[in-house]
C-alpha cells in the first residue's frame, strides 16, 4: 500500500525517518510491563548500594534488590492475564469512529492511517485498529475500556486496578527497626533542619517524543519513560534525589528542564530546574543530573519549565514519605487532576500569543491519573484523527471499613478543580508540603499546581462510587469540565484476593480488565459552585508546625493586568513588567558572578535594601540584606490566578476580594503553601524570609498559557550568599552544549520561555 506524503510527514514527527524506513516494526512501542516502581515483581529506579528495592503492600520487603530494566526506550514483554469479557455492552450513540472506516484498511482520513499505527503499536496494530473502530460506549453496567493500557498512557499504571499501594515509607533504609527519619516529627521546624539519611535515590528518565490516547483522542505528546502521566518519584524524609534527564525529543527538537515544585533547594538553587534563572535548557541529545534533597515532606508533582511543555505530557507526582499526622490504613498514592487539551501544546501557545485573540480556548477534557472517556463524535466535527470514545476510566479499589489517604495534585494547565468523592467526606491533613489540623470538607478546591492530601472512610455500602473532579466553568475555560473515576468497594473476607488485572482478548493484549468492576448510581454532592475561584478559608487551615508573622524589612505591592502590545498580542504584567526570559544567560549563573546588569524584561527585584545603590555602584551583595520579605499582589483583572513562589513557602497573611485592609489571619500562626490562590478583583498579602534561601526564584502564576504571556517575576534573595556558592560545572556545561545546539538550531521562543 502506498505511502501519502502527508502519513511520512506525521510518522516522521514520531519516529526517526530512518527508523521507520529501516526497521519498520521493530521500532515500534511495545506494550508496557507492569510499573518498575510499584510492583514487587520489578525493580524500582535504581539506589545505591545499601537500598533494597521497597515493597508497597504493608510487608516486608525483598532480602535482595533486582536488576532494573536498562534501557527506558525498550519496555519488556508483558505479562497478560486471562479472563472472560463482560457480557453487557452498549453500542450507545450511532456516531464515532465507524464514519472513517473502510472495508480495506479501517482509514482514518489524511496522514493517520494503518500503517501509522502499525509503526506505533508494531504487532498489537490489528487490536487497537479494531478498537478505533467501535462507536461511543456510555457509562452502564459491564462497561469496559476497549483500548490497552499501553495505547492510553503508555508504561503507567495510575488509575488502574494493577496499581498497588503505596507504603508508609520506603524499606530500604539505614534505620530497618524504625522510622527513617529518626527522631524527627511533625512538630519539627523542617526549614531549619531536617533528617540527613544518607540514601540516594536514583532515577533515570528519557524524554522523547510520541502519541498516546488517553482519553481515546490520539495525539502527539512529550513524555517521560513513556509514561502518562510520568514516574512517579518516592523518598523518604531527608533522602537525596538524583534523576538523570535524557533529551531525546526530535523532529524537531526542543530543549527540556524538570522543576521540582515545591522543594526548598536550600543550598541548591542550581537544581530548580528553570530555564534562563537557574540553568540553561537541555538540548536535544545531552543529559543534566538533578542532586537536592527532600527537606520537606508530602505530596508535590514534577513537570517541564521549558514553555509549556507540562500542558504536552511532561508531569508526574512526587511522594515524600515523612511523619504520620493522622492514622489510616492505605496509601492510595498520587491522584493526578489534570484538564486536557487534543492540539499540541505549542500550537496552543502560539493560539495564546495571536494579534487581537486574547489567548482564549477551551480545554478538551478532563482527566484523572490521565484517564477519562471522550465523546469522538464531538471531535469528529472539527477533525478525522483516530478516535475511541472507550478510553476508559481511572478505577481505584477500596475495602468496606478500610481508611485511605489520597494524594490530591492539580497537574493541569488552566483549570481550577473541584474534587469530591459521592457519598464520602474527605479528612483534609496537609496543604501543598504542608501538614495541617484535620479538618472535613465534601469538596476540594485546587488551583494548578497546588495539592491537598485528604483521608477518605470506605464507610458506605458495599458498591461502587463515582471519584468526581470538575473544572469550574465560572473561573476556567474548558468544554467538558467533568472527569470521573470509579471507586470499586470490594471483599477482602468474601473474595481472598483483589480483582482481575489484566484481559488478554481479541481486542487487545493488555487491556486493563474492569470485568469486576461495578459502575456506579451514586449522586454527587449538592454543593454549587460559588464562583469564588478561592481557596479554603485561612480561619480553618492551621499547620501543625507554628511558625509566626515576623516584622519584615520590605515590603512589595504589585499590580497584576494585561495590556496589548504593539503587533496586536495580549500579555500579562507584574510590576508593571511583561517578563521574557534569556534561555542563554540564567539569572543566577550571572549573580554568582556578581553581573547584576540584568536586561529590565527579566523583571529581576533583588531582596535587598536599595536606598544607597548608586553608592555602592551597584553591587547588589553590598547592601543590606533582607531577612523577611512582604508581598501584596492586587488583581486588576476580572481572572483568578494561582500563585506560585519556589524556594518557599509562603506564609498567607490575608486574601480577599479588593483591596488589603492591612489585617492579617491568624498572625501567630498563619497558613503556609507553595500556591495560594489570588482572587479576581482581589488580594494576596504574603510573607517569606529571604535570608533563609538565597538564589532566584520565579514568582508566577502557574496557569501555562498566562505564564507564556509574561506572568512572572525573578525574585533575586541574599546576593551577599550568592555570591558564596560553588555551582557544579554541570551547570556551566548544560549552557555550553545549548549554546553550541543553538548555534544552528534557532529556539522558536515566541513566549516567555516558561
Amino acid at each position: 500500500m502506498k505511502l501519502s506524503r502527508a502519513f511520512l510527514a506525521a510518522v516522521c514527527l514520531i519516529l526517526p525517518c530512518q527508523a521507520v524506513t529501516a526497521a519498520g516494526h521493530d521500532q515500534a512501542a511495545s506494550p508496557p510491563a507492569r510499573d518498575p516502581a510499584h510492583d514487587k515483581a520489578a525493580a524500582p529506579p535504581a539506589h545505591d548500594k545499601t537500598a533494597v528495592p521497597p515493597s508497597h503492600e504493608k510487608v516486608a520487603a525483598s532480602p535482595t534488590p533486582e536488576k532494573a530494566p536498562t534501557s527506558p526506550n525498550k519496555p519488556p514483554v508483558p505479562e497478560h492475564g486471562v479472563s472472560k469479557p463482560h457480557e453487557s455492552w452498549s453500542d450507545g450513540s450511532p456516531k464515532g469512529l465507524s464514519r472513517f472506516m473502510t472495508s480495506e484498511n479501517y482509514g482514518f482520513g489524511q496522514g493517520l492511517s494503518r500503517q501509522f499505527l502499525e509503526l506505533f503499536l508494531g504487532p498489537d496494530a490489528e487490536h487497537v485498529l479494531k478498537a478505533f473502530a467501535f462507536p461511543f460506549t456510555r457509562f452502564n453496567a459491564g462497561f469496559r475500556p476497549q483500548l490497552s493500557q499501553a495505547v492510553t498512557n503508555g508504561r503507567s499504571r495510575l488509575g488502574t486496578p494493577a496499581q498497588s499501594y503505596f507504603p508508609p515509607f520506603l524499606l530500604n533504609n539505614p534505620l530497618p527497626n524504625g522510622f527513617p527519619w529518626s527522631r524527627y516529627n511533625k512538630f519539627t521546624n523542617y526549614y531549619h533542619d531536617y533528617p540527613r539519611t544518607g540514601v540516594i535515590r536514583r532515577y533515570e528518565w528519557t524524554v522523547s517524543r510520541t502519541v498516546i490516547a488517553a482519553d481515546g483522542y490520539l495525539k502527539q505528546v512529550l513524555l517521560v519513560n513513556g509514561q502518562f502521566p510520568g514516574p512517579t518519584i518516592e523518598a523518604n524524609w531527608g533522602d537525596t534525589i538524583q534523576v538523570t534527564v535524557h533529551n531525546d525529543i526530535r523532529d524537531p527538537g526542543e530543549g527540556v528542564s524538570m522543576h521540582w515544585h515545591g522543594f526548598l533547594q536550600q543550598g541548591t538553587p542550581w537544581e530548580d530546574g528553570v530555564p534562563g534563572v537557574t540553568q540553561c535548557p537541555i538540548p536535544p541529545g545531552e543529559s543534566f543530573t538533578y542532586v537536592f534533597d527532600a527537606q520537606l515532606y508530602g505530596t508535590t508533582w514534577w513537570h517541564s519549565h521549558y514553555s509549556a511543555q507540562w500542558a504536552g505530557g511532561l508531569f508526574g507526582a512526587i511522594i515524600i514519605y515523612g511523619p504520620e499526622t493522622v492514622p489510616y490504613d492505605f496509601d492510595a498514592g498520587p491522584i493526578l487532576i489534570s484538564d486536557y487539551y487534543h492540539k499540541d501544546y505549542f500550537t496552543l501557545v502560539e493560539e495564546t500569543l495571536s494579534p487581537f485573540t486574547g489567548g482564549i480556548f477551551l480545554s478538551d477534557n478532563n482527566l484523572i491519573n490521565g484517564k477519562m472517556v471522550f465523546n469522538c463524535s464531538v471531535a469528529a466535527q472539527r477533525d478525522n484523527r483516530p478516535c475511541n470514545s472507550n478510553a476508559g476510566p481511572a478505577v481505584f479499589e477500596f475495602e468496606r471499613g478500610k481508611t485511605y489517604r489520597l494524594r490530591l495534585i492539580n497537574a493541569g494547565a488552566e483549570g481550577l478543580q473541584r474534587f469530591s468523592i459521592d457519598g464520602h467526606k474527605l479528612l483534609v491533613i496537609a496543604n501543598d508540603f504542608v501538614p495541617v489540623e484535620p479538618y472535613e470538607t465534601a469538596v476540594v478546591t485546587l488551583g494548578i499546581g497546588q495539592r491537598q492530601d485528604v483521608i477518605v472512610k470506605a464507610d458506605g455500602p458495599l458498591d461502587a462510587y463515582w471519584m468526581r473532579s470538575n473544572i469550574s466553568e465560572i473561573c476556567s475555560l474548558t468544554a467538558q469540565p467533568q472527569a470521573l473515576a470509579i471507586i470499586n468497594y470490594v471483599d477482602r473476607h468474601a473474595t481472598g484476593v483483589r480483582n482481575a488485572k489484566t484481559l488478554d482478548n481479541e481486542l487487545a493484549p493488555g487491556v486493563i480488565s474492569l470485568a469486576n468492576v461495578r459502575i456506579p448510581t451514586s449522586i454527587p454532592w449538592n454543593i454549587p459552585d460559588p464562583g469564588t475561584c478561592a481557596n479554603d478559608p485561612l480561619a480553618i487551615t492551621v499547620p501543625v508546625m507554628r511558625i509566626p508573622v515576623v516584622k519584615p524589612d520590605l515590603v512589595w505591592i504589585f499590580d497584576i493586568d494585561t495590556f496589548v502590545n504593539g503587533s496586536g498580542i495580549t500579555l500579562w504584567r507584574m510590576g508593571g513588567v511583561s517578563e521574557r526570559t534569556n534561555y542563554n544567560a540564567p539569572t543566577l549563573l550571572l549573580s554568582n558572578l556578581g553581573n547584576y546588569s540584568f536586561d529590565p524584561i527579566w523583571n529581576v527585584r533583588a531582596a535587598v535594601d536599595l536606598t544607597n545603590v548608586a553608592r555602592v555602584r551597584g553591587d547588589l551583595s553590598a547592601l543590606p540584606q533582607a531577612r523577611s520579605v512582604r508581598i501584596v499582589v492586587n488583581n486588576l483583572s476580572p481572572v483568578a490566578h494561582p500563585m506560585h513562589l519556589h524556594g518557599f513557602n509562603m506564609q498567607i497573611l490575608n486574601e480577599g476580594v479588593g483591596r488589603w485592609d492591612g489585617s492579617i489571619v491568624r498572625p501567630q500562626n498563619p497558613e503556609r503553601r507553595d500556591v495560594y490562590m489570588l482572587q479576581k478583583n482581589g488580594f494576596l498579602a504574603m510573607q517569606f524570609d529571604a535570608i533563609d534561601n538565597p538564589g532566584v526564584w520565579m514568582f508566577h502564576c502557574h496557569i501555562a498559557w498566562h505564564a507564556s504571556a509574561g506572568f512572572l517575576m525573578q525574585i533575586l534573595t541574599n546576593p551577599r550568599a550568592v555570591r558564596q556558592f560553588r555551582i557544579p560545572n554541570t551547570v556551566a556545561d548544560t549552557c555550553r552544549q545549548w549554546a553550541r545546539w543553538t548555534r544552528t538550531n534557532i529556539p522558536n521562543q515566541i513566549d516567555s520561555g516558561l
